[in-house]
């Protein structure tokens, strides 16, 4: 019963600490947007943002790297 309660709860909380993640990435993503956009005068990269990628199935390990956007295309930096 315990064991049971302890996977539910183990369950629960990966999945409210993906769901947080994902929300402060994109929270991070729209205020380096925002500043890029107010203090980079160049024509050449749109904006630039963090890209984060999950290393493996299931796991919470993550691969960042910070690319730019030009034209719909994306590049690493």
């Amino acid at each position: 019963m315990a064991n049971k309660d302890l996977e539910r709860y183990y369950a629960a909380l990966d999945k409210a600490l993906m769901r947080f993640h994902t929300m402060k990435m994109e929270e991070i993503n729209k205020i380096i947007k925002e500043l890029w956009q107010h203090t980079y005068r160049g024509q050449d990269i749109d904006c630039i943002s963090i890209s984060s990628d999950s290393e493996g199935a299931g796991t919470r390990s993550y691969s960042y790297r910070v690319v730019m956007q030009n034209g719909g295309a994306e590049l690493e930096m």
